[in-house]
Protein backbone atom coordinates (compact mmCIF):
# COMPACT_ATOMS: atom_id res chain seq x y z
CA UNK A 1 0.00 0.00 0.00
CA UNK A 2 1.57 3.27 -1.03
CA UNK A 3 0.96 6.05 1.41
CA UNK A 4 1.75 8.56 -1.36
CA UNK A 5 -1.42 7.58 -3.16
CA UNK A 6 -3.47 8.95 -0.28
CA UNK A 7 -1.30 11.68 1.14
CA UNK A 8 -1.92 15.40 1.01
CA UNK A 9 1.02 16.31 -1.20
CA UNK A 10 3.09 19.12 0.24
CA UNK A 11 3.34 20.69 -3.17
CA UNK A 12 -0.45 20.93 -3.37
CA UNK A 13 -0.97 22.47 0.03
CA UNK A 14 -2.02 25.78 -1.41
CA UNK A 15 -4.71 24.13 -3.51
CA UNK A 16 -5.95 22.13 -0.54
CA UNK A 17 -6.15 25.27 1.53
CA UNK A 18 -8.43 27.06 -0.91
CA UNK A 19 -12.18 26.92 -0.72
CA UNK A 20 -14.81 29.30 -2.06
CA UNK A 21 -16.40 31.59 0.50
CA UNK A 22 -19.51 33.54 -0.46
CA UNK A 23 -18.61 37.22 -1.01
CA UNK A 24 -21.28 38.32 1.44
CA UNK A 25 -19.36 36.60 4.22
CA UNK A 26 -15.98 38.20 3.61
CA UNK A 27 -14.57 41.34 2.13
CA UNK A 28 -13.19 41.19 -1.41
CA UNK A 29 -9.49 41.16 -0.65
CA UNK A 30 -8.34 38.10 -2.58
CA UNK A 31 -8.35 35.95 0.55
CA UNK A 32 -11.91 34.66 0.42
CA UNK A 33 -10.79 31.23 -0.75
CA UNK A 34 -8.24 30.54 1.98
CA UNK A 35 -9.69 27.52 3.72
CA UNK A 36 -7.60 27.71 6.92
CA UNK A 37 -9.60 30.04 9.20
CA UNK A 38 -6.86 31.11 11.62
CA UNK A 39 -4.36 31.75 8.86
CA UNK A 40 -6.97 33.54 6.75
CA UNK A 41 -7.65 36.03 9.54
CA UNK A 42 -3.92 36.49 10.13
CA UNK A 43 -3.44 37.29 6.43
CA UNK A 44 -6.15 39.93 6.70
CA UNK A 45 -4.47 41.45 9.75
CA UNK A 46 -0.94 41.51 8.31
CA UNK A 47 0.03 42.98 4.95
CA UNK A 48 3.42 41.27 5.16
CA UNK A 49 1.87 37.83 5.62
CA UNK A 50 -0.70 38.49 2.89
CA UNK A 51 2.00 39.54 0.45
CA UNK A 52 3.96 36.36 1.20
CA UNK A 53 0.81 34.30 0.62
CA UNK A 54 0.19 35.94 -2.73
CA UNK A 55 3.83 35.34 -3.72
CA UNK A 56 3.38 31.63 -3.01
CA UNK A 57 0.22 31.52 -5.07
CA UNK A 58 1.98 33.33 -7.91
CA UNK A 59 4.66 30.63 -7.95
CA UNK A 60 7.42 32.68 -6.31
CA UNK A 61 7.98 30.20 -3.50
CA UNK A 62 11.64 31.12 -3.01
CA UNK A 63 10.84 34.81 -2.65
CA UNK A 64 8.01 34.12 -0.23
CA UNK A 65 10.24 31.89 1.86
CA UNK A 66 12.88 34.62 2.16
CA UNK A 67 10.29 37.17 3.22
CA UNK A 68 8.81 34.78 5.76
CA UNK A 69 12.23 33.94 7.16
CA UNK A 70 12.66 37.61 8.02
CA UNK A 71 9.20 37.75 9.59
CA UNK A 72 9.88 34.68 11.71
CA UNK A 73 13.18 36.11 12.91
CA UNK A 74 11.50 39.34 13.96
CA UNK A 75 8.52 37.59 15.58
CA UNK A 76 9.64 34.02 16.42
CA UNK A 77 6.49 33.14 18.37
CA UNK A 78 3.96 34.13 15.72
CA UNK A 79 2.18 30.82 14.94
CA UNK A 80 0.70 32.11 11.69
CA UNK A 81 4.04 33.31 10.33
CA UNK A 82 5.55 29.95 11.30
CA UNK A 83 2.67 28.10 9.63
CA UNK A 84 2.99 30.04 6.41
CA UNK A 85 6.77 29.67 6.46
CA UNK A 86 6.31 25.92 6.88
CA UNK A 87 4.07 25.83 3.79
CA UNK A 88 6.56 27.85 1.74
CA UNK A 89 9.55 25.81 2.90
CA UNK A 90 7.82 22.54 2.06
CA UNK A 91 6.83 23.80 -1.38
CA UNK A 92 10.47 24.79 -1.93
CA UNK A 93 11.59 21.26 -1.07
CA UNK A 94 13.07 22.22 2.30
CA UNK A 95 11.27 19.62 4.34
CA UNK A 96 13.43 19.83 7.47
CA UNK A 97 12.91 23.59 7.74
CA UNK A 98 9.19 23.10 7.19
CA UNK A 99 8.98 20.50 9.96
CA UNK A 100 10.80 22.78 12.41
CA UNK A 101 8.50 25.71 11.68
CA UNK A 102 5.29 23.69 11.86
CA UNK A 103 6.36 21.94 15.09
CA UNK A 104 6.97 25.30 16.72
CA UNK A 105 3.69 26.72 15.42
CA UNK A 106 1.58 23.84 16.72
CA UNK A 107 3.34 23.94 20.12
CA UNK A 108 2.57 27.64 20.49
CA UNK A 109 -1.04 27.24 19.36
CA UNK A 110 -2.67 23.90 18.54
CA UNK A 111 -4.30 24.10 15.12
CA UNK A 112 -5.76 21.30 13.03
CA UNK A 113 -4.41 22.55 9.72
CA UNK A 114 -0.88 22.94 11.05
CA UNK A 115 -1.11 19.48 12.59
CA UNK A 116 -2.37 17.97 9.33
CA UNK A 117 0.43 19.56 7.30
CA UNK A 118 3.04 18.40 9.81
CA UNK A 119 1.60 14.88 9.96
CA UNK A 120 1.87 14.56 6.20
CA UNK A 121 5.46 15.75 6.22
CA UNK A 122 6.29 13.09 8.82
CA UNK A 123 4.50 10.38 6.86
CA UNK A 124 6.08 11.44 3.58
CA UNK A 125 9.45 10.89 5.26
CA UNK A 126 8.35 7.55 6.74
CA UNK A 127 8.50 8.90 10.31
CA UNK A 128 5.53 7.14 11.86
CA UNK A 129 6.52 7.52 15.50
CA UNK A 130 6.62 11.34 15.62
CA UNK A 131 3.45 11.38 13.52
CA UNK A 132 1.73 9.14 16.08
CA UNK A 133 2.87 11.33 18.98
CA UNK A 134 1.68 14.47 17.22
CA UNK A 135 -1.73 13.09 16.30
CA UNK A 136 -2.29 11.70 19.79
CA UNK A 137 -1.43 15.06 21.34
CA UNK A 138 -3.79 16.89 18.97
CA UNK A 139 -6.58 14.40 19.65
CA UNK A 140 -6.25 15.09 23.37
CA UNK A 141 -6.60 18.83 22.86
CA UNK A 142 -8.93 19.07 19.84
CA UNK A 143 -9.98 15.54 18.92
CA UNK A 144 -13.22 16.47 17.11
CA UNK A 145 -11.39 18.80 14.71
CA UNK A 146 -11.82 17.67 11.10
CA UNK A 147 -8.16 18.09 10.18
CA UNK A 148 -7.03 16.14 13.24
CA UNK A 149 -9.38 13.34 12.22
CA UNK A 150 -7.91 13.46 8.72
CA UNK A 151 -4.42 13.25 10.18
CA UNK A 152 -5.41 10.11 12.11
CA UNK A 153 -6.90 8.58 8.96
CA UNK A 154 -3.69 9.19 6.98
CA UNK A 155 -1.65 7.76 9.82
CA UNK A 156 -3.79 4.61 9.81
CA UNK A 157 -3.12 4.24 6.09
CA UNK A 158 0.61 4.54 6.66
CA UNK A 159 0.38 1.94 9.44
CA UNK A 160 -1.42 -0.48 7.11
CA UNK A 161 -4.69 -0.32 9.06
CA UNK A 162 -6.73 0.02 5.89
CA UNK A 163 -10.13 -1.07 7.17
CA UNK A 164 -9.92 1.29 10.12
CA UNK A 165 -8.74 4.05 7.78
CA UNK A 166 -11.69 3.39 5.48
CA UNK A 167 -14.10 3.77 8.38
CA UNK A 168 -12.42 7.07 9.30
CA UNK A 169 -12.64 8.40 5.75
CA UNK A 170 -16.29 7.38 5.51
CA UNK A 171 -17.04 9.27 8.70
CA UNK A 172 -15.09 12.30 7.49
CA UNK A 173 -16.91 12.38 4.19
CA UNK A 174 -20.27 12.07 5.89
CA UNK A 175 -19.43 15.16 7.93
CA UNK A 176 -17.58 17.18 5.30
CA UNK A 177 -19.23 16.10 2.01
CA UNK A 178 -16.37 17.54 -0.06
CA UNK A 179 -14.89 16.34 -3.32
CA UNK A 180 -11.50 15.83 -1.67
CA UNK A 181 -12.98 13.63 1.07
CA UNK A 182 -14.82 11.49 -1.49
CA UNK A 183 -11.66 11.12 -3.60
CA UNK A 184 -9.58 10.07 -0.61
CA UNK A 185 -12.18 7.48 0.32
CA UNK A 186 -12.22 6.25 -3.29
CA UNK A 187 -8.46 5.76 -3.24
CA UNK A 188 -8.79 3.61 -0.15
CA UNK A 189 -11.65 1.60 -1.67
CA UNK A 190 -9.40 0.98 -4.69
CA UNK A 191 -6.53 -0.17 -2.50
CA UNK A 192 -8.88 -2.63 -0.78
CA UNK A 193 -10.08 -3.97 -4.13
CA UNK A 194 -13.52 -2.44 -3.70
CA UNK A 195 -13.75 -1.20 -7.26
CA UNK A 196 -17.50 -0.60 -7.40
CA UNK A 197 -17.38 1.43 -4.20
CA UNK A 198 -14.47 3.44 -5.59
CA UNK A 199 -16.53 4.32 -8.66
CA UNK A 200 -19.44 5.55 -6.54
CA UNK A 201 -17.16 7.64 -4.33
CA UNK A 202 -15.38 9.22 -7.30
CA UNK A 203 -18.70 10.02 -8.92
CA UNK A 204 -19.53 12.01 -5.80
CA UNK A 205 -16.17 13.81 -6.13
CA UNK A 206 -16.95 14.65 -9.77
CA UNK A 207 -20.42 15.91 -8.89
CA UNK A 208 -19.03 18.10 -6.11
CA UNK A 209 -16.20 19.51 -8.22
CA UNK A 210 -17.41 19.21 -11.84
CA UNK A 211 -14.65 21.51 -13.11
CA UNK A 212 -11.85 19.27 -11.82
CA UNK A 213 -10.00 17.34 -14.52
CA UNK A 214 -8.15 15.30 -11.89
CA UNK A 215 -11.27 13.87 -10.28
CA UNK A 216 -12.84 13.10 -13.64
CA UNK A 217 -9.72 11.28 -14.82
CA UNK A 218 -9.70 9.22 -11.66
CA UNK A 219 -13.38 8.49 -12.15
CA UNK A 220 -12.73 7.21 -15.67
CA UNK A 221 -9.86 5.06 -14.41
CA UNK A 222 -12.09 3.65 -11.68
CA UNK A 223 -14.67 2.71 -14.34
CA UNK A 224 -11.90 0.90 -16.24
CA UNK A 225 -10.87 -1.06 -13.14
CA UNK A 226 -14.52 -1.93 -12.51
CA UNK A 227 -14.99 -2.99 -16.17
CA UNK A 228 -18.01 -0.70 -16.38
CA UNK A 229 -17.63 -0.06 -20.10
CA UNK A 230 -21.16 1.18 -20.75
CA UNK A 231 -20.93 3.92 -18.12
CA UNK A 232 -17.44 4.82 -19.33
CA UNK A 233 -18.65 5.12 -22.93
CA UNK A 234 -21.55 7.35 -21.88
CA UNK A 235 -19.45 9.52 -19.56
CA UNK A 236 -16.64 10.01 -22.08
CA UNK A 237 -19.14 11.02 -24.77
CA UNK A 238 -20.79 13.71 -22.63
CA UNK A 239 -19.59 17.31 -23.12
CA UNK A 240 -18.35 17.26 -19.52
CA UNK A 241 -16.10 14.35 -20.43
CA UNK A 242 -13.78 16.72 -22.24
CA UNK A 243 -12.87 18.24 -18.88
CA UNK A 244 -10.33 15.41 -18.45
CA UNK A 245 -8.22 17.36 -20.96
CA UNK A 246 -5.50 16.22 -23.31
CA UNK A 247 -8.08 14.51 -25.57
CA UNK A 248 -8.18 11.66 -23.05
CA UNK A 249 -11.97 11.50 -23.32
CA UNK A 250 -11.43 10.13 -26.83
CA UNK A 251 -9.07 7.47 -25.51
CA UNK A 252 -11.48 6.36 -22.80
CA UNK A 253 -14.36 6.44 -25.26
CA UNK A 254 -12.37 4.39 -27.76
CA UNK A 255 -11.36 1.88 -25.11
CA UNK A 256 -14.95 1.49 -23.93
CA UNK A 257 -16.22 1.05 -27.50
CA UNK A 258 -13.67 -1.67 -28.21
CA UNK A 259 -14.53 -3.48 -24.98
CA UNK A 260 -18.20 -3.27 -25.99
CA UNK A 261 -17.24 -4.90 -29.33
CA UNK A 262 -17.86 -1.73 -31.30
CA UNK A 263 -14.57 -1.97 -33.17
CA UNK A 264 -15.18 0.60 -35.89
CA UNK A 265 -16.42 3.17 -33.38
CA UNK A 266 -13.45 2.54 -31.11
CA UNK A 267 -10.93 2.94 -33.92
CA UNK A 268 -12.69 6.08 -35.12
CA UNK A 269 -12.43 7.71 -31.68
CA UNK A 270 -8.78 6.75 -31.27
CA UNK A 271 -7.90 8.06 -34.71
CA UNK A 272 -9.66 11.32 -33.83
CA UNK A 273 -7.45 11.55 -30.77
CA UNK A 274 -4.30 11.34 -32.90
CA UNK A 275 -5.41 14.31 -34.97
CA UNK A 276 -6.04 16.52 -31.93
CA UNK A 277 -3.23 19.05 -31.37
CA UNK A 278 -3.98 19.15 -27.65
CA UNK A 279 -3.66 15.38 -27.25
CA UNK A 280 -1.32 14.53 -24.37
CA UNK A 281 1.63 12.27 -25.01
CA UNK A 282 0.23 9.70 -22.60
CA UNK A 283 -3.01 9.61 -24.60
CA UNK A 284 -1.11 9.09 -27.86
CA UNK A 285 0.96 6.28 -26.37
CA UNK A 286 -2.09 4.55 -24.90
CA UNK A 287 -3.99 4.92 -28.17
CA UNK A 288 -1.06 3.50 -30.16
CA UNK A 289 -0.91 0.41 -27.95
CA UNK A 290 -4.66 -0.10 -28.04
CA UNK A 291 -4.82 0.28 -31.82
CA UNK A 292 -2.02 -2.23 -32.23
CA UNK A 293 -3.85 -4.79 -30.11
CA UNK A 294 -6.93 -4.16 -32.25
CA UNK A 295 -4.90 -4.99 -35.41
CA UNK A 296 -5.38 -1.41 -36.68
CA UNK A 297 -1.69 -1.24 -37.51
CA UNK A 298 -1.75 1.79 -39.80
CA UNK A 299 -3.62 3.78 -37.12
CA UNK A 300 -1.21 2.53 -34.46
CA UNK A 301 1.65 3.70 -36.67
CA UNK A 302 0.14 7.18 -36.90
CA UNK A 303 -0.33 7.41 -33.12
CA UNK A 304 3.22 6.19 -32.47
CA UNK A 305 4.70 8.70 -34.89
CA UNK A 306 2.70 11.52 -33.32
CA UNK A 307 4.09 10.55 -29.93
CA UNK A 308 7.67 10.24 -31.18
CA UNK A 309 7.47 13.67 -32.80
CA UNK A 310 7.25 14.99 -29.23
CA UNK A 311 9.33 12.47 -27.32
CA UNK A 312 11.80 10.88 -29.73
CA UNK A 313 13.81 9.09 -27.03
CA UNK A 314 11.05 6.76 -25.84
CA UNK A 315 12.24 3.22 -26.58
CA UNK A 316 8.87 1.57 -26.03
CA UNK A 317 7.17 3.65 -28.71
CA UNK A 318 9.98 3.01 -31.21
CA UNK A 319 9.41 -0.68 -30.59
CA UNK A 320 5.64 -0.36 -30.95
CA UNK A 321 6.06 1.57 -34.19
CA UNK A 322 8.46 -1.07 -35.47
CA UNK A 323 5.94 -3.82 -34.71
CA UNK A 324 3.18 -1.92 -36.51
CA UNK A 325 5.42 -1.53 -39.56
CA UNK A 326 6.37 -5.22 -39.44
CA UNK A 327 2.70 -6.16 -39.42
CA UNK A 328 2.28 -4.07 -42.54
CA UNK A 329 5.11 -6.01 -44.23
CA UNK A 330 7.44 -3.01 -44.05
CA UNK A 331 10.29 -4.80 -42.31
CA UNK A 332 13.10 -2.71 -43.79
CA UNK A 333 11.46 0.44 -42.43
CA UNK A 334 10.70 -1.27 -39.13
CA UNK A 335 14.35 -2.20 -38.66
CA UNK A 336 15.33 1.43 -38.07
CA UNK A 337 12.97 1.62 -35.12
CA UNK A 338 13.97 -1.78 -33.76
CA UNK A 339 17.54 -0.48 -33.85
CA UNK A 340 16.62 2.74 -32.09
CA UNK A 341 14.65 0.98 -29.36
CA UNK A 342 17.52 -1.43 -28.71
CA UNK A 343 20.01 1.43 -28.65
CA UNK A 344 17.98 3.39 -26.10
CA UNK A 345 17.60 0.39 -23.77
CA UNK A 346 20.67 -1.76 -24.23
CA UNK A 347 19.98 -3.93 -21.18
CA UNK A 348 16.43 -4.80 -22.24
CA UNK A 349 16.51 -8.41 -23.47
CA UNK A 350 13.11 -8.14 -25.18
CA UNK A 351 14.08 -5.11 -27.24
CA UNK A 352 17.43 -6.65 -28.17
CA UNK A 353 15.75 -9.89 -29.19
CA UNK A 354 13.19 -8.04 -31.32
CA UNK A 355 16.06 -6.38 -33.18
CA UNK A 356 17.73 -9.75 -33.75
CA UNK A 357 14.51 -11.24 -35.11
CA UNK A 358 14.23 -8.35 -37.56
CA UNK A 359 17.85 -8.84 -38.67
CA UNK A 360 17.10 -12.53 -39.17
CA UNK A 361 13.95 -11.84 -41.19
CA UNK A 362 15.88 -9.48 -43.44
CA UNK A 363 18.73 -12.03 -43.72
CA UNK A 364 21.29 -9.54 -42.46
CA UNK A 365 23.44 -12.45 -41.39
CA UNK A 366 26.73 -10.56 -41.12
CA UNK A 367 25.37 -8.01 -38.64
CA UNK A 368 23.51 -10.67 -36.71
CA UNK A 369 26.66 -12.78 -36.50
CA UNK A 370 28.58 -9.75 -35.24
CA UNK A 371 26.03 -8.92 -32.53
CA UNK A 372 25.15 -12.42 -31.36
CA UNK A 373 28.25 -13.31 -29.25
CA UNK A 374 27.79 -10.28 -27.02
CA UNK A 375 24.07 -10.99 -26.63
CA UNK A 376 24.78 -14.58 -25.69
CA UNK A 377 27.10 -13.32 -22.96
CA UNK A 378 24.86 -10.55 -21.63
CA UNK A 379 21.65 -12.57 -21.74
CA UNK A 380 23.09 -16.01 -21.06
CA UNK A 381 20.01 -17.15 -19.17
CA UNK A 382 17.68 -16.17 -22.01
CA UNK A 383 17.45 -19.23 -24.24
CA UNK A 384 15.80 -17.32 -27.08
CA UNK A 385 19.08 -15.92 -28.35
CA UNK A 386 20.73 -19.33 -28.68
CA UNK A 387 17.73 -20.76 -30.50
CA UNK A 388 17.65 -17.78 -32.85
CA UNK A 389 21.37 -18.22 -33.58
CA UNK A 390 20.74 -21.85 -34.49
CA UNK A 391 17.90 -20.82 -36.76
CA UNK A 392 19.39 -17.80 -38.50
CA UNK A 393 23.18 -18.24 -38.52
CA UNK A 394 25.11 -20.79 -40.52
CA UNK A 395 26.29 -23.66 -38.34
CA UNK A 396 29.79 -25.09 -38.53
CA UNK A 397 29.91 -28.64 -39.85
CA UNK A 398 31.43 -31.09 -37.44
Amino acid sequence: MGYRRLQLSVFLLIGLCLSPVPPVLAEEDGLNDVKMPLLREALRDSDALAQAWFRIRAGDVAGARRDLQALVRSDPRNPDALHLYGIAAAAAGRQAASVRALKKSVRIRPDGWVGLHLTNLYLDAGRLRPAERLVRRLEESMGSNVQVRQARAFLLVAQGELLAARDRFQSLEADEASAAAAAQLAALHGELGEDDEAVVALLRAVERAPESSSYRRRYFEALVRANDWSTLAESAAEPEGQIVGGALHLYYGGLAALELRKRDRGIQLLQSLVSMPEAESVALAAAAALLYRTDAWDASEAASRAFLDREPEEAGLHHLLAMSLSRQQRESEALAHYRRAAELRRKDADLQFALFVSLCDLELVEELDDRMPRALREFREDLRFGKLAEQCLPQDDE
